[in-house]
């Protein structure tokens, strides 16, 4: 019995040493894996914000072409409020007019 009890615990010490190095190797990945999701989020953003640009130049005539909607201010990024006050980002945000009546042109971008 006691021959078996070391039996189980060198191979518990084994085991130990082995999650160890695992570990150890493992480690260096998982920075890697974060500097990679660092990087791509940041080339989100940029792709996010040149979407968004190109949208303010190529909207405007679209809107009035297909919608007979003329835009009475530029689009822009800005915050609104939703419906329990809380500020929301909204991506493309203008005001307009179409056969005499205001209206809103919010949109949203993604990459």
């Amino acid at each position: 019995m006691a021959e078996a009890q070391r039996r189980t615990e060198e191979r518990l010490n084994q085991l130990a040493e082995a999650q160890r190095r695992t570990e150890e190797a493992v480690q260096p990945l998982s920075w890697r894996l974060d500097e990679t999701n660092r990087q791509v989020g940041g080339l989100t953003m940029t792709v996010g914000y040149t979407l968004e640009n190109a949208a303010y130049r190529g909207l405007p005539p679209l809107l009035e072409r297909d919608c007979g909607l003329r835009l009475r201010e530029r689009l822009r990024r800005d915050y609104v409020r939703d419906a329990r006050g809380e500020a929301v980002e909204v991506n493309i945000l203008g005001r307009g007019e179409r056969q005499g009546q205001e209206v809103w042109v919010v949109g949203e971008s993604k990459a």
